[in-house]
Formats: structure tokens, C-alpha cells, sequence
């Protein structure tokens, strides 16, 4: 599927940095799912291959950061993902919004509880 707005830019695309990320940990095997020099990813493609149960959250995830793919996640099964797949999809959520982000859960139970 071709981006509806494809444009040569010299930003950084977040979109396609999104879709990267989040599939890097299945390696070169998602590599022929994408056309750099078209802009395209076949997310639909993809999910025909022979997947295991999380590297297939890995693609959906990709297909729902990538723009003319709604795709829905569940977002509670993300979580129970293997870390280097959560990992991924974190970092590709990060890319897409333009930054990266850390969280620190004892700092934000900590505020929640100053807050109450």
C-alpha cells in the first residue's frame, strides 16, 4: 500500500521510521515487505507469511502505525508481548509521535500517590 502522501523529504520520516522499528527485531526477514524508494508497506503480504503469534503482533502493530492501515491491537496482549517485541513496538509508538520517551514506573506510582 502506497502512502497517500508520498514526498521526497529531507525530514525524517516518522511514519516509515515506525514501521521499521517496530519490525527490527524479526530481522531481514520483513525487509522484502517494504519499498523504501516507493514508499510502500505490504503489511497485508506480510501477514500471509509463516509468523509465530508474537512477531504476527509485531506486523499488525507496524500495519497500525502505518497511515491507510487501520488496524486495531489490542493493547493488553501487547503488553504480555516478550520484551524485545514490547521493546520494538514502544520505541515504533515513540518514532511515530517524533521522539523518544523513557518511563520510569517508580516516579509515576510515586507522583500518582503525591497527587492523591
Amino acid at each position: 500500500m502506497t502512502h497517500p502522501e508520498s514526498t521526497a523529504s529531507s525530514t525524517v520520516d516518522r511514519e516509515l521510521a515506525a514501521v521499521l522499528i517496530t519490525l527490527a527485531p524479526l530481522g531481514g526477514r520483513g525487509a522484502s515487505y517494504l519499498d523504501l524508494a516507493r514508499r510502500e508497506f505490504h503489511g497485508d503480504a506480510m501477514l500471509r507469511g509463516p509468523w509465530s503469534s508474537g512477531e504476527r503482533w509485531l506486523i499488525a502493530c507496524a500495519k497500525a502505525l502505518w497511515s491507510g492501515c487501520p488496524e486495531k491491537i489490542d493493547l493488553a496482549y501487547v503488553a504480555t508481548l516478550d520484551e524485545s517485541f514490547l521493546l520494538a513496538v514502544m520505541n515504533g509508538i515513540a518514532a511515530y509521535r517524533g521522539r523518544d520517551f523513557t518511563t520510569d514506573w517508580s516516579d509515576a506510582l510515586t507522583d500518582a500517590a503525591v497527587a492523591q
